[in-house]
């Protein structure tokens, strides 16, 4: 076989060898930097290497698992199994035991005292937080050794990692959508009293802007926290309670008949939810006045839960990829417990949106 012939195929150490005029054993120890090889015989081997475009195999990199037992964190209201947390903590549980971790559930509320929780990080070699921790929890993370990664949450300090789904990007992808189906009119139903929900607004109206539409803040944004205190709850939750209620729908059911009796949908024509739950109670509220979705008003969802599939009609919405939270939340456990110089960092998941019945086209 000629030199050009060679040169044409994919490089391989025989390759060099014959070009080179040396053994396979020999371009082996220049490869590896071997001492032993004489100069010139180094310099006529690397001369080959680079004229056939060999590229040396990188080692692999061998990252330990060190740990064998991982404990799970979060408010009680995670508990409910339709929820964002209920998705999600049957992801974790399932690439969990893909890795051959014990997976261990802790629940914590308002009761809870600061020595129990601090006993959690005593007792376990990594721990995962789901949701907001209170400064408690973030001062214990910030302090301690054991690995901990905040999911669907942040420190607000910056000392302790953490990772979501991308929410500014999914409520800009949510007025997008709304806008390229004809829509100029549109609002968002949110209760901005956590960095996610912030997000979600901000991405949002991110897009009203770079579509050059133009709104007023105060009538395009409608927040739950402005009606806390307007409404008698049904179910015995008030102010800050009637928000963070375990239903996950913040308070929709009790703020969403004040709302329609204040006319607040009448000038629009899509209104975007920060969450599933409240679509599906703004599209059964609307339903009980006479008002259509998608023909009179278009509603869009965010976290895909299973429920809006069925829904009447189905709802389109932004879909969180749960599995993706899960190998990525424990991918960073993992290397953050084999790091000795650690950095801090917050992570964004992909979303996506999903069409189905509850967007109307106006063009």
């Amino acid at each position: 076989m000629n030199k050009q012939e060679i040169i044409k195929r994919k490089p391989t150490l025989e390759q060099i060898a014959e070009l080179s005029g040396v053994s396979k054993a020999t371009v082996s120890r220049v490869l590896n930097d071997n001492p032993l090889v004489k100069p010139e015989v180094i310099s006529r081997v690397q001369k080959v290497i680079q004229q056939i475009g060999y590229v040396k195999k990188r080692k692999s990199v061998d990252i330990s698992l060190p740990f064998n037992k991982l404990t799970v964190i979060c408010d009680d209201s995670a508990v409910a199994s339709h929820t964002f947390y209920g998705n999600l903590l049957s992801e974790l549980k399932i690439e969990a035991n893909k890795l051959f971790i014990q997976l261990e559930m802790s629940m914590f509320n308002q009761l809870t005292s600061l020595n129990q929780v601090s006993q959690k990080f005593n007792d376990t070699e990594a721990l995962l937080v789901l949701g907001n921790p209170n400064k408690d929890i973030i001062d214990l993370a910030a302090q301690n050794s054991t690995p901990v990664i905040i999911i669907n949450g942040v420190d607000p300090y910056m000392k302790t990692q953490s990772i979501s789904p991308d929410y500014e990007f999914g409520g800009f992808m949510a007025a997008d959508y709304f806008i390229k189906n004809g829509h100029r009119s549109i609002k968002i139903l949110t209760a901005n009293d956590r960095h996610s929900t912030f997000q979600r607004t901000d991405g949002f109206l991110r897009a009203l802007t770079m579509s050059g539409i133009e709104y007023n803040r105060a009538d395009t944004v409608i927040d739950f926290i402005d009606y806390i205190d307007k409404v008698k709850s049904s179910r015995g939750l008030a102010g800050e309670a009637l928000i963070t209620n375990p239903s996950g729908d913040f308070g929709a059911r009790e703020i969403l008949p004040l709302l329609i009796k204040e006319n607040a949908f009448d000038q629009c024509t899509a209104v975007f939810c920060i969450c599933d739950m409240i679509a599906l109670s703004l599209i059964e509220a609307l339903s009980s006045v006479g008002i259509r979705v998608p023909e009179d008003v278009s509603v869009i969802g965010f976290d895909n839960l299973g429920m809006g599939a069925i829904s009447k009609p189905p709802l389109t919405t932004i879909a969180t990829d749960y599995n993706k939270i899960a190998q990525t939340a424990l991918h960073k456990l993992v290397t953050n417990a084999n790091s000795v110089n650690k950095t801090t960092t917050r992570s964004s998941v992909s979303v996506e949106l999903i069409e189905r019945g509850s967007v109307a086209n106006l063009l």
